[in-house]
């Protein structure tokens, strides 16, 4: 180390590096192919399927390691920084750099912390990721890793190792008591801290991505992977007793990480109103109420953003109405959707053309035409 914080690290998998060692490595859900699919622009239902690799998920066991908090990176000593996501398919067109990680690309991170924590962990769950403190990212991402440390009987001693920064949010506090019915203690990580941890359990994740497509780029299939078992997961811990929602739910996005997208959103509101839409805010609520809210729904509208999610503790009957800037090939709702048998729309409006579409035309500003949204739902309401 130059500096004694930094270091330069060989990246790999965690198969790899387990199986060279012989270390404990357990498969739970084989490799395989599997379907995404592509938003449904005409009507409500399924969009078309592109098939793709569905990656085989893990537990696996790492002794004498370190992390940094607020990354999913293990470093067990050796050089190596075991981060399946460098390894991925589409590693290239990801942008995976932080404060904490200033280089990453297939082969090699550069990696930084501030400090070293003076108390060793003797062992632990990693349960962090960026983005942990993203209403969607904590629930598709995150908690349904932990259905594979039950699959595998890790002791419940072993406490969960999380952001930090999640910690602070009292609706993923409460969606973690809820997932982790064994009531495991939770250490939270500071962001740019090291820690050593003397056996580290790694439960694979369940939805692939990374942190940031590289600027300029769209999103295409594949960007986005999603096990279909994280979902059932999610229903069978979340979602109601199969029964038709009543209610007709209005996000209004109040977006804390993405930016706002929708410019018009209060003459959005006012039309998806007269047609006997309620409005609400979840980041205003509880995670409880989100469940009674959304438990409830028969049909589930708004802007593209984590408050979507909340489809996964819908009834199966629930609609979702998306809507968004342009004609993108982002999968993920659609995912959410299919795999929990429900259907969606995606509805296009007008974008707004400005130097940060360029640089992120995923997350490009737009407006929705009032009298044009009118007489879709006039349509298919």
């Amino acid at each position: 180390m130059s500096d004694g914080y930094t270091a330069s690290y060989k990246t790999d998998t965690i198969k790899n590096w387990c199986m060279g060692l012989g270390l404990p490595y357990t498969p739970l859900i084989p490799a395989r192919r599997g379907f995404t699919y592509a938003p449904s622009y005409d009507r409500f239902g399924t969009g078309p399927a592109t098939e793709f690799n569905v990656p085989e998920a893990y537990v696996a066991e790492i002794p004498n390691c370190s992390v940094i908090g607020g990354w999913g990176v293990v470093f067990p000593g050796d050089g190596r920084a075991l981060w399946d996501v460098a390894q991925c398919e589409q590693a290239d067109r990801f942008c995976l750099i932080s404060t904490e990680l200033p280089h990453v690309d297939r082969q090699r991170i550069e990696a930084g912390f501030v400090s070293v924590s003076e108390t060793p962990i003797p062992t632990g769950i990693l349960l962090q990721s960026w983005f942990a403190s993203n209403f969607h990212h904590w629930l598709i991402e995150h908690l349904p890793r932990l259905s594979l440390i039950e699959q595998v009987g890790v002791p419940d001693g072993v406490p969960i190792l999380v952001d930090s920064r999640a910690m602070d949010i009292p609706q993923l506090v409460e969606a973690l008591a809820a997932y982790n019915p064994q009531g495991r203690q939770i250490i939270p990580l500071q962001p740019g801290v090291k820690y050593n941890v003397g056996k580290l359990y790694v439960p694979s994740c369940l939805f692939g991505t990374g942190p940031n497509l590289r600027p300029g780029l769209n999103v295409e299939i594949g960007d986005v992977t999603l096990h279909r078992e994280a979902i059932t997961w999610l229903r069978e811990r979340f979602a109601p007793v199969e029964r038709p929602g009543t209610r007709r739910i209005y996000i209004d996005r109040r977006a804390k990480m993405a930016p706002i997208r929708l410019s018009n959103g209060a003459d959005v509101q006012a039309v998806f109103e007269e047609f006997g839409f309620e409005t609400v805010r979840p980041g205003t609520m509880s995670f409880a109420e989100q469940r009674d809210l959304f438990g409830d729904a028969s049909i589930i509208a708004g802007e593209s953003g984590a408050a979507l999610t909340n489809i996964v503790l819908a009834p199966q009957s629930t609609k979702l109405i998306v809507m968004q800037a342009s004609r993108w090939d982002l999968n993920v709702y659609g995912d959410m959707a299919a795999y929990g048998d429900q259907e969606c729309l995606f509805v296009v409006g007008d974008i707004i053309r400005n130097a940060f579409s360029a640089f992120m035309p995923y997350q490009a500003a737009f407006n929705m035409n009032p009298d044009s949204l009118r007489a879709i739902l006039a349509d298919i309401l």
